[in-house]
């Protein structure tokens, strides 16, 4: 099972680097995609978790250009500059250690994914048992 997890998660890494070195997106183009969807996603979760818990986590009120408290111009561009950071800066950094680590030392690099794999799952486990986070209101 967990060597079928693993071969998964490395071909998607490998796939989606793959498809970025091949599809020619300018950084700009890729910077107003990312804050599109980041602040998609952001919009849709705080009507889902009021939906589910009657309120959202954060509040946007007081930043200029806010929409009903829930996404702002500010936090947006913040989620654009990250993006752009991770997937220029961080992700290919990761790809080529990665990668290296896979042809080099392919011990280490299973038992890297293992211990991820095992603290997600036990992260999983462990939100039955003592619940969430989230305080509430």
């Amino acid at each position: 099972m967990l060597k079928f997890l693993h071969f998964d998660i490395g071909t998607l890494m490998h796939f989606h680097s793959n498809i970025y070195r091949r599809i020619n997106i300018t950084p700009l183009v890729c910077f107003v995609s990312i804050i599109l969807l980041c602040t998609a996603v952001e919009l849709l979760t705080s009507y889902l978790m009021e939906i589910v818990t009657g309120s959202w986590l954060w509040d946007y009120t007081n930043d200029g250009l806010s929409f009903q408290g829930r996404i702002a111009l500010k936090s947006s561009v913040r989620f654009g500059i990250i993006g752009i950071a991770v997937l220029y800066g961080v992700w290919p950094a990761l790809d080529r250690f990665f990668v290296s680590l896979k042809s080099n030392r392919p011990i280490m690099f299973d038992l890297i994914s293992y211990i991820l794999i095992g603290l997600f799952l036990l992260d999983v486990i462990a939100r039955f048992f003592v619940g969430g986070n989230y305080v509430g209101p």
